[in-house]
C-alpha cells in the first residue's frame, strides 16, 4: 500500500491542492448535486434503449438528460446476468454483483437511498453531482456478469440450463404482453401526458428549440 501511494502521490497530491481552489471546495447544495438523478422508471430502457425517444429526431420526451441517463443491455445480457447471479457462487461473481447494485442504487441519487447519505456523511462526495454516471459502474459491471453467465451456460448441462432459460422467457414474454395490452388500453391518456409533458418542456426551454411547438407535439 506505501508504495502504490507512493508511486501515485506525484497525481494526487497536486489533484488534492487544486481541489481546494475550485469553485466545489466547499461542497454545492444538494438539489444541484442531484440534479441528473436516475429515475427508477428510466430503468426499462436497458430492455428498450429508444423507449423515451431519441435527441436526434426530436422524439424524447424524457424529463433528464439523454445522455446522462440511458442504459442499456439488452434482454439476452439480461438472461446472461440472471443466470450468473443463480448459477455461479465465486468471489469475482459476488464482488461484480454488489459492484452492480450499489452503482445503480447510487445513480438514483434523490430517488435512491444510497447518495444523500453519501453526500452528508463521506468526505469529497458534496462536491461532485450527476448521480446518474455512476451507470456506466453498472453498465460494466453487468457485461462482466453475462460473461460470467455465458460461459457457465456453455460448460454446464444444456438441456437443463436451456429449461430454466425457457421458463424466464415465458414469464418475460407474459409480462411484455400484459404491458402491451396495458398501454392500449391506455394509449389516449398516455398521449395526452406526452403532449403535456412535452407542452412543458418546450416552455421550460425556449432558448435550446428551433423550431415551433407544434413540430414536437406531432412525433406522438
Amino acid at each position: 500500500e506505501v508504495v502504490f501511494i507512493g508511486l501515485s502521490a506525484f497525481q494526487l497530491v497536486p489533484s488534492y491542492e487544486l481541489s481546494l481552489h475550485t469553485t466545489r471546495s466547499d461542497g454545492v447544495a444538494y438539489e444541484y448535486a442531484a440534479d441528473g438523478s436516475f429515475a427508477p422508471t428510466y430503468l426499462v430502457t436497458y430492455f428498450i434503449p429508444s423507449f423515451y425517444g431519441l435527441p436526434m429526431d426530436d422524439t424524447y420526451w424524457g424529463t433528464a438528460t439523454f445522455w446522462e441517463v440511458s442504459g442499456y443491455l439488452g434482454i439476452i445480457s439480461i438472461l446472461l446476468v440472471m443466470f450468473a447471479g443463480l448459477q455461479i457462487r465465486n468471489r469475482y461473481v459476488i464482488i461484480m454483483t454488489a459492484l452492480a447494485v450499489f452503482s445503480l442504487l447510487f445513480s438514483f441519487g434523490k430517488f435512491g437511498p444510497l447518495f444523500p447519505i453519501f453526500f452528508k456523511y463521506v468526505p469529497f462526495f458534496n462536491m461532485f453531482r450527476f448521480p446518474a454516471t455512476y451507470l456506466f459502474v453498472t453498465t460494466f459491471s453487468a457485461a462482466v456478469l453475462s460473461g460470467f453467465g455465458a460461459n457457465a451456460l456453455l460448460r454446464s448441462d444444456i438441456k437443463k440450463n436451456y429449461l430454466r432459460l425457457f421458463y424466464v422467457l415465458l414469464i418475460l414474454s407474459v409480462l411484455f404482453a400484459i404491458g402491451i395490452v396495458i398501454i392500449k388500453l391506455n394509449e389516449d391518456s398516455i398521449l395526452d401526458f406526452g403532449r403535456q409533458l412535452g407542452t412543458q418542456k418546450y416552455l421550460s426551454n425556449p432558448n435550446y428549440l428551433s423550431n415551433p411547438l407544434e413540430y414536437y407535439l406531432c412525433k406522438d
